[in-house]
């Protein structure tokens, strides 16, 4: 087991579901790229990208970088393959 790699992960996982949280109660204001990317993407596209990059993306390396650290991996061995 690796705590700092579990830690990390972990982090990532909390800052994607602290994203989650904020877009779902409403508080787009605290998103500066949010409303740049609807006007260049369109509101869905740009709203879809933006989960996907900051919600999805963050969740999975999170939950990749708890599980490699429970095998023992360090951080950068996690991501290595």
């Amino acid at each position: 087991m690796n705590p700092i790699t579990i830690g990390v992960g972990l982090l990532i996982c909390g800052y994607a579901l602290w994203v989650l949280t904020l877009r779902l109660q409403g508080k787009e204001d605290k998103f500066h790229k949010l409303e740049p990317m609807r006007k260049f993407w369109g509101p869905q596209l740009g709203s879809a990208i933006h989960y996907i990059g900051y919600v999805g993306l963050p969740l999975i390396f999170g939950i990749i970088a708890i599980l490699g650290g429970m095998r023992g991996l360090n951080l950068l061995a996690v991501f290595e393959r």
